[in-house]
């Protein structure tokens, strides 16, 4: 009797899946860098009806995506005039930027500032290399730690 139901179903329920993607949703914290998406599968019986099924719906996480550079001309020519993280599936986020004494200069908890060259107000004259300190944790809560060096350019 079982294999007949199946025959039943598979002879006259054949199904079309569609892929419905863009489904996405913006996490608590709104912008770019938190973006999870949401994915639904759809199957319809061909033939004249109107029979659907959906799936369950899939949440997929991307995995966290950093890119630290390593040199900026905070010259004011519009190109890499500060320096910052460009990253993806970010949701906590820490920089902290040292002199060559280990003073800090620079601190942010907002991945979209930058550093503008400047040390208590006052734009940084020489050529030297920085050391910075990068903690983020992504929308997987999985927590990134980058320390590196970073060369202020100035003409």
């Amino acid at each position: 009797m079982l294999k007949i139901y199946h025959k039943l179903i598979l002879k006259y329920c054949f199904f079309t899946l569609f892929l419905f993607l863009g489904m996405n949703q913006i996490s608590a914290q709104p912008g770019p860098t938190t973006i999870k998406h949401k994915y639904r599968v759809t199957a319809v019986k061909n033939g004249p009806s109107n029979v659907n099924s959906l799936s369950n719906e899939a949440t997929v996480v991307p995995k966290p995506l950093v890119y630290i550079p390593n040199a900026f001309t905070p010259n004011g020519d519009g190109l890499n005039d500060g320096f910052g993280v460009k990253a993806e599936g970010i949701e906590h986020f820490k920089m902290e930027i040292y002199n060559r004494w280990g003073e800090m200069i620079f601190s942010t908890t907002d991945i979209n500032e930058q550093w503008d060259g400047t040390y208590m107000g006052k734009k940084l004259e020489t050529t030297d290399v920085y050391v910075y300190k990068v903690s983020a944790q992504g929308i997987d809560n999985n927590v990134q730690n980058f320390n590196g060096r970073v060369t202020l350019i100035t003409e």
